[in-house]
């Protein structure tokens, strides 16, 4: 058995050379088909970006992207582990009670 080779290509084309991204595309479409999954090669791409830059360094993520500025992998890859909280509800109670207040001092006129 050969030794394996880390820079050897994960999923080669049946000749050993890399696959066309067009081709793989393709054929992710077509493994897809009727699944009611939509996963394209750039959602991949964004998945080991944010995986990079959370077990290593944003830098690490940047330089596997082939990135020469961080800031554009960070904007466009790496998924926010920060979100800000859902305040609707809060937002509508102060909606409401404006609302309240408002009408309260128009009928004292």
């Amino acid at each position: 058995m050969e030794a394996l080779n880390p820079d050897d290509l994960v999923f080669p084309s049946t000749k050993g050379s890399p696959r066309s991204p067009g081709r793989v595309r393709d054929q992710l479409r077509e493994a897809q088909q009727g699944t009611g999954i939509d996963v394209t090669p750039h959602d991949f791409r964004r998945t080991v970006a944010t995986q990079v830059a959370r077990g290593t360094t944003l830098a690490n993520a940047t330089a596997l992207l082939g990135h020469a500025d961080e800031s554009t992998t960070s904007r466009h890859y790496v998924q926010r582990i920060h979100v800000a909280p859902d305040l609707r509800v809060v937002i509508d109670e102060v909606v409401a009670q404006t609302s309240e207040e408002t009408l309260s001092e128009g009928k004292g006129e």
